[in-house]
């Protein structure tokens, strides 16, 4: 997975969102709607085109969640001379639906820093395209659970639960793990209420 990484982050992000070597996904699932928020007229029009989104976090509103958008550095390297992908500063969000819409996409890409650590950890660079593949289709429909559970103000299975929080942990971008905790900090404070682990401020 690293060499498909260094051949292009944007490009994988890209695959992901196209489905690419996927089944479709279905009508209605947080897959199908999260893999069309890129190509949303709202998102087009207001997004640089070479900007990736985050993993979406639940809004606590019913079917709604948010992503983080944010560009990446493709020219980095580590003290040796290995090629690194490193993540630039959020500098917008978009917030979408399960039945598609995207209510607001927004940017502001002016001189957004990089952050320090590569864009995945090093678990999910070493898996293969189909195992970075089937992860995100698990972490995607764990999240709509938990979402969906939270907008209800219910409680989830907590095997389904505590899945969801080692999917994310697994495959959320370390340099923003603060950044998702302030997307949804209520969110957050719930999956640690009913799992006993969860972002924090201080990540």
């Amino acid at each position: 997975m690293r060499a498909l990484f260094l051949l292009g982050a944007g490009l994988v992000a890209l695959m992901l969102a196209a489905g690419c070597a996927r089944a479709p996904a279905l009508a209605g699932t947080l897959e199908a709607a999260y893999g069309n928020v890129m190509r949303s007229p709202l998102c087009s029009q207001n997004v640089p085109a070479d900007w990736v989104t985050s993993w979406p976090v639940p809004t606590g509103k019913p079917s709604e969640y948010t992503v983080l958008l944010y560009g990446l550095d493709e020219t980095a390297q580590d003290a040796s001379g290995v090629p690194r992908i490193r993540v630039l500063e959020p500098r917008g969000s978009a917030t979408f639906t399960l039945d598609g819409r995207v209510s607001a996409c927004d940017s502001h890409p002016v001189d957004p820093k990089p952050l320090e650590g590569e864009r995945y950890g090093p678990a999910a660079m070493d898996m293969e395209e189909d195992e970075f593949d089937d992860a995100s289709r698990q972490l995607l429909s764990l999240t709509e659970s938990a979402g969906e559970a939270y907008a209800r103000h219910a409680p989830l299975d907590r095997r389904r639960l505590a899945a969801f929080w080692s999917q994310f942990s697994l495959l959320a971008e370390p340099p923003l793990l603060g950044d998702y905790y302030k997307a949804d900090p209520g969110f957050w404070e719930w999956v640690r209420k009913e799992n006993g682990q969860s972002l924090s401020p201080s990540q």
